[in-house]
C-alpha cells in the first residue's frame, strides 16, 4: 500500500511539472510571438518613417528648385521627375497651352512615359490623337481621375488602365498615367494635388518670364529694324546730295555704284 501511494504521489508529481512546464512554453512562446510582432511593427514604423523623411526631402527640394524661379522647361523637368519619385506611375506629361488667353488646347510640352507611348506623341502632329481625360480637365479647371480604362489603338496613351490629370492653374495639364489597374490611392491624390498647386504658381511665373521675353525680342528686332531704315535713309540722303553736286556722266555712274554697294549686298555689277 505504502508503495502504490509513493507511485501514485510520484505520477503526480511528474504531472504536475508537465503542466508547469507546458505552461511555461505556452509562455515563452506568447513572449516569441510577441517579441516578432513588435519586431515587425516596428520595422514597419522605422520603414514609414524613413518614407516620410524621403517625401519630406523631394517635396523641400521640389519648393526649393521653384523657389528660384526656373523657366518652362526647368520647371516642367522638375515636377516630371518629382512625381516619378512620390508616384508610381508608367507616364507623366505636362501639357501646356501656347495661346492660354484663347483656351488653345495644350500640348504635350514635356515627358517621360513608357516607349510606346513616346512614338505616339512624337507623332503628334500627323495623327492628331487626343486624351480625353486630359481635355475634360483642361476645360473643367479640376482635377480627374479614371480607373478600368478601355485600352484602345484610339486613345493617345492607349495601354493605361489607370489615369490623372491635375489643372496647371489656366495654362495646361499634369497627367500621370498607369498600365496596371491599381488605382491612385487617397496619399497619392494628395501628393499630385500638391505638386500640382506649387507648380501652378510656377508656372504662372515661368509664363510670364516667357511672354517678357518674347516681347523683347520682338521689340529688339523692331528696334534693329528702324535703325537699319534709319541709317539706308541717312545714306541714301548723303548719296543724292553727293550725286546732285555734279553732272559729269562718268562721277554720277561711280557715285551710284558706291551708293548700291552701301545700300544693297552684292557681288558683281554691270551698267548700261
Amino acid at each position: 500500500l505504502r508503495a502504490l501511494i509513493v507511485e501514485i504521489a510520484y505520477d503526480d508529481g511528474i504531472a504536475a511539472e508537465n503542466v508547469v512546464l507546458k505552461a511555461r512554453t505556452a509562455s515563452t512562446d506568447q513572449m516569441l510571438h510577441a517579441l516578432a510582432d513588435a519586431r515587425g511593427q516596428r520595422r514597419e514604423a522605422v520603414a514609414k518613417l524613413q518614407e516620410a523623411q524621403t517625401e519630406k526631402q523631394l517635396m523641400e527640394g521640389f519648393s526649393a528648385h521653384l523657389a528660384r524661379h526656373p523657366g518652362l522647361q526647368a520647371t516642367s523637368q522638375a515636377l516630371v521627375a518629382t512625381v516619378h519619385q512620390l508616384v508610381t506611375a508608367d507616364d507623366v506629361v505636362v501639357f501646356l497651352s501656347s495661346h492660354p488667353e484663347t483656351r488653345g488646347a495644350p500640348e504635350p510640352f514635356y515627358y517621360r512615359v513608357d516607349e510606346e507611348h513616346q512614338n505616339r506623341l512624337q507623332g503628334l502632329a500627323l495623327t492628331a490623337l487626343r486624351e480625353d481625360l486630359v481635355d475634360m480637365c483642361w476645360l473643367s479647371q479640376k482635377p480627374q481621375t479614371a480607373q478600368d480604362l478601355e485600352l484602345s489603338p484610339s486613345r493617345l496613351f492607349k495601354n493605361n488602365q489607370v489615369a490623372a490629370a491635375l489643372p496647371l492653374a489656366k495654362l495646361g495639364v499634369l497627367y500621370i498615367g498607369r498600365q496596371e489597374s491599381q488605382p491612385f490611392s487617397k496619399v497619392d491624390q494628395q501628393r499630385l494635388s500638391w505638386l500640382a498647386e506649387k507648380a501652378r504658381l510656377a508656372f504662372e511665373s515661368a509664363f510670364r518670364d516667357h511672354e517678357r521675353e518674347k516681347r523683347q525680342a520682338v521689340a529688339h528686332e523692331q528696334l534693329k529694324e528702324v535703325q537699319q531704315r534709319v541709317a539706308l535713309l541717312g545714306t541714301l540722303i548723303r548719296s543724292a546730295e553727293e550725286m546732285a553736286a555734279t553732272l559729269q556722266i562718268e562721277e554720277l555712274a561711280d557715285r551710284l555704284c558706291r551708293l548700291l554697294a552701301d545700300t544693297i549686298r552684292h557681288q558683281e555689277g554691270v551698267m548700261f
